[in-house]
């Protein structure tokens, strides 16, 4: 053990409900950035309360994004597949990736699909009403104003 390692003092989160630290404390990757305010925030509510759970979950996210501006600070790109483990389940289990893969696939496929026939819904909809109003105003579908003298412009 070097005597930087020995000095080192890594802060340890612990609940409001337990008098002594749990048999197994993390302290690889102590806390960090703005992520550490809001997991000393999420501590001071116990375990049983939903907002030290959900406060815990955003200080996660909050994490991945320090991490991602970290890295492209010290100008390298965050490898994601390898991240998320796409080569160990390629290696490992290749039936089950290749069904994620395809469940995935489909799912972006149909979401897209939808979004799509949402947006032309909608978009007929404007034209529509856009039309419906001009004709009530003695416009033609095509935009164009009819001039008559049954139908003068009005003030």
């Amino acid at each position: 053990m070097t005597a930087s390692f020995a000095h080192r003092i890594t802060e340890i989160l612990q609940s409001i409900e337990h008098v002594r630290q749990p048999a197994v404390v993390g302290t690889s990757v102590p806390p960090r950035g703005e992520s550490r305010s809001m997991r000393r925030l999420a501590f001071l509510w116990s375990e049983p309360n939903w907002l030290h759970w959900l406060i815990l979950l955003g200080a996660d996210r909050v994490d991945v994004v320090e991490g991602v501006v970290e890295d492209l600070s010290r100008g390298t790109l965050p490898n994601v597949p390898a991240e998320m483990g796409v080569g160990a389940a390629w290696r490992h289990n290749r039936g089950r990736f290749v069904t994620r893969l395809a469940l995935a696939a489909g799912t972006i496929v149909v979401g897209a699909a939808i979004a799509s026939n949402v947006w032309r819904e909608r978009e007929a909809a404007k034209g529509q009403n856009f039309i419906r109003s001009r004709t009530a105003e003695g416009t033609t579908r095509s935009g164009a104003a009819r001039m008559t003298r049954s139908n003068p412009p009005s003030p």
